[in-house]
């Protein structure tokens, strides 16, 4: 059996075999299909008991924060989650698969530019370029909204609400954003 074809068998069999017990249907759906996405075990445990998730984006790791403060920050957040009772589900994409809760090599191989030069900051509408030209990247809130849903997951904090046409899913935005805002002109 030639070898992309194996593991195409594999991948679909090894994901239809696992428990599908609360796990919404959209994600039981794509993994059927043969979608890239990858669940952390620890997150996919927390889906099926219902137990509290964040979901935090990525491109701060490969393009909003130099390395190695970019991993520490990451690394930081993911601490304060932990602290408060819930589990860390961050999502990236690494060699075009969809990661929904990365390990701690899997996050420093993103955040460390200088070995991994080629990641890309990825959208809500770069996410299938992405896979099928096998990248990684850095996942926008857009793009991780996008993918939280997917897997269930509800996306909250607790500053501005940006409501989507998804109503069950709401997100917020906490990024600092720096926007320099002209002085109106008194001349007219």
């Amino acid at each position: 059996m030639p070898a992309p074809l194996l593991r195409t068998v594999t991948r679909w069999f090894s994901s239809s075999a696992r428990a599908t017990k609360g796990l919404p249907s959209s994600l039981v759906s794509a993994r059927e299909r043969g979608v890239p996405i990858d669940v952390h075990p620890e997150v996919e445990q927390a889906l099926s008991e219902n137990r509290p998730l964040v979901a935090l984006e990525t491109a701060i790791v490969t393009h909003g924060i130099p390395y190695p403060i970019n991993l520490e920050t990451t690394m930081s957040v993911e601490r304060h989650v932990r602290s408060v009772g819930a589990i860390p589900a961050t999502i990236g994409v690494i060699e075009g698969r969809v990661k929904i809760g990365l390990e701690s090599i899997q996050l420093e191989h993103l955040a460390d530019v200088r070995t991994n030069c080629g990641s890309v900051k990825l959208s809500r509408r770069d996410l299938a370029a992405a896979m099928a030209l096998k990248r990684d990247g850095g996942t926008t809130c857009s793009a991780t909204l996008i993918v939280a849903a997917l897997a269930g997951i509800k996306v909250s904090t607790n500053v501005l609400p940006l409501i989507l046409t998804d109503r069950s899913v709401r997100f917020y935005c906490l990024g600092i954003r720096y926007r320099r805002v002209s002085r109106p002109s008194l001349r007219r």
